[in-house]
């Protein structure tokens, strides 16, 4: 179980990543949970409306890592490294194919 956000080129998947609904508190901390769990919600329609808001998310996990890690899943899955790495991939992502759709299954 866990958020699976997908990437669309011309009904080509471009990209896929997966994380564990664990990470919520994180995300929902660093402001980026409606973009990433919700984003018809925002709304969010291509990758590179992604870009920036993810890479402040992540700025701000690192401004104040003892916030996050405060955090972590009790049962070790779906840690800041967990969620750090998966912003880091979603807004490469975002970058490499800013034209995508953009769709989340939870």
């Amino acid at each position: 179980m866990g958020l699976d956000l997908h990437f669309s080129e011309h009904d080509v998947e471009v990209f896929h990543g997966h994380t564990t609904h664990n990470v919520v508190p994180m995300a929902k901390e660093a402001g980026a949970y409606h973009l990433l769990w919700r984003p018809d919600e925002v709304p969010i329609t291509t990758a590179g409306q992604l870009t920036d808001p993810l890479l402040v998310a992540r700025a701000v996990m690192q401004h104040d890592p003892a916030r996050f890690a405060a955090r972590n899943a009790p049962n070790g899955a779906g840690t800041v490294s967990d969620w750090t790495a998966f912003l880091h991939c979603v807004a490469e992502a975002s970058t490499t194919w800013p034209a995508a759709t953009v769709r989340a299954t939870r």
